[in-house]
């Protein structure tokens, strides 16, 4: 009975949607072989995604647009050789937590070479037929996992409300302006999916942040907001041929002779690839039990692995499957791999013709957004099973 309840209070927040979206998923399945159906739902997936990859680029530190071409990279290999069709791929939390302080220390070139080592460590994984070994992750660590990936997220929002990330905090009439951002951006996040009409075609983040934007016009003559082209630079939000990506291996700013770099790279690389594969290969677990058709976690090993290769070699962030977004494509009926190519060319788009306008997104509605992930992320059951499972359950759970 104890053990039921650490799986129930464990779960991952989407294991906790998986009876209420049951219905819908199941009508999305009868028409696996609706080709407009999975199209319309990757284009409707990709405008969810391009918030989240701004905000996951602000963890790691690094321009917004690195993260949004890193989930191009993932979201295309993922969906044409990965082993669950619908599943979506992007930049991703769990994977910016891994990189934050190894960008902060060596710089965007180590990442790069890191980013290219953490594909080939999964394609290796995929070899060796490692991707059947998840069944035996004990429960207790996963839990330990998700509240400590849950914490940092919110730790790491808090860099926006100073000047540099790490500067002195900003001027009083600016935060009180963010926070007030990100109050709604927060509530409208939540409340516009309970909208009978608004729910259905428009997914929750894209809804908060054009509310937020609103919002910050409204109140910008007496509180002043910081937007994201203040926060990364003008030049990056230029939109056109000038926001593509360019070849970046070998990578520039490297020192190749350096003992220290190297051996972070090696173990950053690993706990990336590790992560990655984790958090893929249970969203591959979570969506066969849901539509009822089997995917397959070795071929899922090498679609990550590829794409987190072509990601690094670009010099972006890679990234690995998004369990919130998989969901909202697969209730969408984005069950076949169509689906996920339309999110990845949807993105790419996106940020080439619409990137002047998400220059002016204030950075308090992606803020406000990430401290939603973070609350939704926590697994807030495990709290009240602390004093009734083994303290050695516990004791796991704490220090993960």
């Amino acid at each position: 009975e104890v053990q039921r309840q650490i799986q129930r209070a464990g779960s991952f927040r989407s294991h906790g949607e998986q009876e209420r979206l049951k219905p819908t998923l199941l009508m999305g399945q009868q028409s696996e072989g609706n080709t407009l159906k999975s199209a319309l739902s990757g284009a409707v997936v990709s405008l969810g995604c391009l918030p989240e990859a701004i905000s996951f680029s602000m963890i790691v530190g690094i321009s917004p647009l690195n993260g949004i071409w890193a989930g191009v990279f993932m979201g295309l290999y993922s969906s044409l050789l990965g082993g669950r069709p619908g599943m979506v791929s992007c930049s991703s939390a769990a994977t910016a937590v891994v990189l934050a302080t190894f960008v902060h220390d060596y710089g965007m070139g180590p990442m790069a070479l890191c980013v290219v080592l953490c594909g080939l460590w999964q394609l290796l994984a995929g070899a060796l037929y490692l991707s059947r070994f998840i069944a035996l992750v004990p429960h207790p660590v996963m839990l330990g996992f998700v509240n400590g990936l849950a914490i940092v997220i919110a730790r790491a929002q808090l860099g926006q409300f100073r000047e540099h990330g790490d500067g002195p905090w900003v001027e009083v009439p600016v935060m009180t302006g963010m926070i007030l951002t990100v109050l709604v951006s927060m509530i409208s996040a939540v409340v516009a999916p309970r909208i009978p009409v608004l729910g259905r075609v428009l997914p929750g983040p894209l809804v908060a942040i054009v509310c937020a934007i609103a919002f910050s016009c409204a109140i910008s003559p007496w509180f002043p907001q910081r937007t994201l082209a203040q926060a990364a630079g003008e030049e990056t939000f230029q939109g056109g041929p000038h926001s593509l990506p360019h070849w970046n291996f070998p990578p520039r700013g490297v020192d190749w002779s350096s003992t220290g770099m190297w051996t972070a790279c090696l173990v950053t690389s690993i706990r990336m690839a590790l992560v990655g594969l984790v958090e893929s290969l249970l969203t591959v677990k979570l969506l066969d039990g849901l539509t009822g058709t089997p995917g397959s976690t070795r071929r899922e090993c090498f679609g990550q692995g590829l794409g987190n290769i072509v990601a690094g070699l670009f010099g972006t962030q890679g990234g690995c499957a998004l369990i919130g977004q998989s969901l909202i494509n697969v209730s969408g009926g984005g069950t076949t791999r169509l689906s996920g190519f339309v999110m990845s060319l949807g993105l790419g788009v996106s940020v080439c013709v619409l990137a002047p306008v998400v220059g002016r997104i204030p950075v308090a509605a992606l803020v406000g957004l990430m401290f939603l992930v973070s609350i939704n992320t926590f697994a807030w059951g495990s709290l009240g099973l602390l004093h009734i499972i083994a303290w050695t359950d516990a004791l796991v759970i704490i220090t993960v």
